[in-house]
């Protein structure tokens, strides 16, 4: 369990996955619940919000929080790779649409009215 549990936060830490396809990328792995199916996305948010992986132990009820005698999972470094991929403050994903004529329009204003230039680029 513990080569999947680091391999979710390597994964989601590139900031190339959502929590939805991280899951279906994890059942292909071979991730499982314990009826076989694939993991849900609110698992999956659970895990990665999860400081036990990086040896801190958690007590919601008394917000006491205790340094783990158990060897980390993952690093605290990658932990907060995730953390920032999870609340948006990174700039690591891909576009997600290439058009063929994207940044190829422009608009054009003038007095009178307004239009839309095409731009040709030559690739010889």
């Amino acid at each position: 369990m513990g080569p999947l549990i680091r391999k979710t936060f390597e994964l989601y830490g590139t900031g190339q996955y959502n929590l939805e396809t991280l899951g279906k990328e994890l059942y292909r792995l071979g991730l499982r619940t314990k009826s076989g199916r694939e993991v849900k996305i609110s698992s999956l948010s659970v895990v990665l919000n999860n400081p036990f992986y990086f040896g801190l132990i958690c007590i919601h009820k008394t917000n006491e929080t205790f340094v783990g005698i158990h060897e980390p999972i993952i690093g605290k470094v990658l932990f907060d790779r995730v953390q920032a991929v999870l609340t948006g403050k990174t700039n690591t994903r891909s576009q997600k649409h290439d058009y063929p004529y994207r940044r190829m329009v422009i608009r054009v204003t003038d007095a009178k009215k307004e239009s839309f230039k095409i731009l040709f680029i030559s690739l010889m």
